[in-house]
Order: structure tokens, then C-alpha cells, then sequence
């Protein structure tokens, strides 16, 4: 189908298609596709964008307005799904999913979703009440998406935000925080936690629940150390803790295999922190934590009685 490029609508229900990819990934080529029923297959997962091979993912289908997957074996939808501004009708239903996305928020023409038939609704007790509304379904991803409490001279967090379990951005900048809350391990779709410019003390192991954290900012509190558990964010890009009290860094860190920026200014680091600060800036720091992350065993998981007992922190 390699040359269906201009292809308006596309309809493959009641197969047996397993995978979108094969043979040649031809269907998420169609740029111009506004239709697409593809229900009733057997499909496991929606593709992924291959930087390797070049293979587009679904956001090749830019088009798309109608997409019809009901009545397949999805357990998850990627984040991609975001990209397909132009969507109006997603049909999801009765598939095996276990979490949905917040980018679904993104898509600011959306006017139907069905969700029903699905585990995530099972698990959610806020989405059961509106499985049967579309339109509400979609206004809930839409304000769930991000949290902005920055400048609100907070001296602790709302417990209303523990709730919001498909919280993608939480901003706390700018407050008065000594702590922050255990209850906040579940917010496991958090990719950006900016807690910066606050009165902090400590990070507790909870956080190493968080694994989908990229973007970390602690950045001038009082923390005088980092707990081994952040080792655990394997997904972390950024972390800025610059403006603090510490000394050293764990070298759990150096698990975090994707970090590419970290902020140190302004610590009274010590060595070997800040030998390798010294010779080389952050590309030094991130060296050394790279080197010394190699000696380590992989990540375990944080347990909940680990994540309990707040009073206990671990440091380098």
C-alpha cells in the first residue's frame, strides 16, 4: 500500500491484522488519511516512531479525523496520540487498556471518545462516571493534563493533587514548601516536577516511584543531600538542584542513563563532585556519573515500606 499516500479513507475491520507496521509501516505513510476503521483485528500495540529505520509511527497520519480501533487487543495508547491534532473520533473500545495517555488532552477537536469495555475505567473511579459522556471524558484529560500552583505561598500541597492520577506537569515553584508528600508516588504519568525556589530540607525514596520523570527542578532550597532512589528515573533528562546545601551526589545517578543536563551551581560540593565539576562543567559531572554507573546493579524497584518511612533518607 506504499502508494496509497493520498488515500482519504481507509477501511480494514473484522481481519486479522496483528501488527500496523507490517509489512512496510505503508498505513502510518498515509499523511492525507482523514478515516481509518481498523477494528475487530487483533491488534497489540500502535506503533512508534523508529529513528533507526525511519519508520513513521502514528503520527504519520496526520490527517486522521476518524480512527476506529475498537474490538482490538491494545493494553496501552502512546503518547503520540497527542500529535493528531486533527482528530475529531476516537473509538477505543472494548480493548485491554490499562492507561491512557493525558496527551489525549491535546487534541483540542476531539468530540467523541469511547473508552468503555476497558480496565482503565475499572481502575479510575473518576473516568466510570463519564465512560458514557464522551464530551466529559475528553474535557477531564484535558484539565488533568497540568497543574500550575507556582507563587501561591504553599506551605504544603494540596491533597486534592494526590488525586489527580493522570497528572502529566505539576508546578510548585515559587512557594514556601519544607516538604513534599508521600502521596504524591502516585501520580505515575508526572514527566515535569518543578519544585524549585522553595524551602525543602529533603527528598524522600518515594520518589523513585515516579518513573516517567524527565524533567526534575529542586533547584535553590536546602537540601543537603539526594536520595540513591532517584537512581530509579530512568527516563530523567534534566535535574537542576543548584542554589542548595549539597555536598555530594549519589552515584545512583549515573543510572540514569538519558540524563543530559544537570544544574550543580552554587553547592559547597566536595570530591569527586567537584573535580569533575571543576575540569569539565556539567559535561564533567555527567561523565563521572555515567563512569560510576556502570559499577552498579540495575534499579530495583522502591517498596512501599521504603516509601512509609519518611523519616528515613539515603545519601552518597
Amino acid at each position: 500500500m506504499h502508494y496509497m499516500t493520498n488515500l482519504i479513507s481507509l477501511l480494514i475491520h473484522r481481519n486479522k491484522i496483528v501488527d500496523m507496521q507490517d509489512p512496510d509501516s505503508s498505513i502510518c505513510r498515509m499523511s492525507g488519511l482523514e478515516i481509518l476503521n481498523i477494528s475487530n483485528n487483533a491488534i497489540l500495540d500502535l506503533p512508534a516512531i523508529d529513528r533507526e529505520t525511519g519508520s513513521p509511527g502514528i503520527e504519520g497520519m496526520a490527517s486522521l479525523s476518524n480512527f476506529n480501533l475498537a474490538g482490538n487487543r491494545l493494553l496501552a495508547i502512546p503518547a503520540s496520540i497527542g500529535k493528531l491534532t486533527n482528530m475529531e473520533d476516537l473509538n477505543l473500545a472494548s480493548n485491554r487498556i490499562q492507561w491512557l495517555p493525558v496527551d489525549i488532552g491535546k487534541l483540542a477537536l476531539l468530540r467523541q471518545l469511547n473508552i468503555t469495555g476497558n480496565p482503565v475505567v475499572d481502575s479510575n473511579p473518576e473516568l466510570a462516571p463519564l465512560v458514557h459522556d464522551p464530551a466529559k471524558v475528553v474535557t477531564f484529560f484535558k484539565a488533568n493534563m497540568i497543574q500550575d500552583l507556582s507563587r501561591k505561598a504553599l506551605c504544603k500541597v494540596p491533597e486534592f493533587i494526590a488525586e489527580k492520577h493522570f497528572l502529566q506537569v505539576l508546578k510548585l515553584s515559587r512557594n514556601e514548601l519544607k516538604i513534599l508528600p508521600p502521596d504524591l508516588n502516585v501520580l505515575r504519568h508526572l514527566h515535569t516536577l518543578h519544585a524549585d525556589y522553595n524551602q525543602l530540607f529533603l527528598i524522600e525514596p518515594w520518589i523513585g516511584h515516579l518513573t516517567g520523570l524527565t524533567d526534575l527542578a529542586l533547584d535553590y532550597n536546602k537540601l543537603v543531600g539526594l536520595p540513591r532512589e532517584l537512581g530509579s528515573l530512568t527516563a530523567l533528562v534534566k535535574l537542576t538542584v543548584a542554589g542548595n546545601i549539597l555536598s555530594n551526589l549519589p552515584r545512583e545517578l549515573g543510572q540514569c542513563t538519558n540524563l543530559t543536563v544537570i544544574s550543580l551551581e552554587k553547592n559547597p560540593l566536595r570530591a569527586p563532585v567537584s573535580d569533575a565539576f571543576e575540569e569539565g562543567g556539567m559535561l564533567g559531572v555527567l561523565g563521572w556519573l555515567q563512569e560510576v554507573g556502570s559499577q552498579l546493579k540495575p534499579p530495583t524497584r522502591v517498596s512501599t515500606r521504603e516509601t512509609m518511612r519518611h523519616s528515613r533518607m539515603s545519601f552518597s
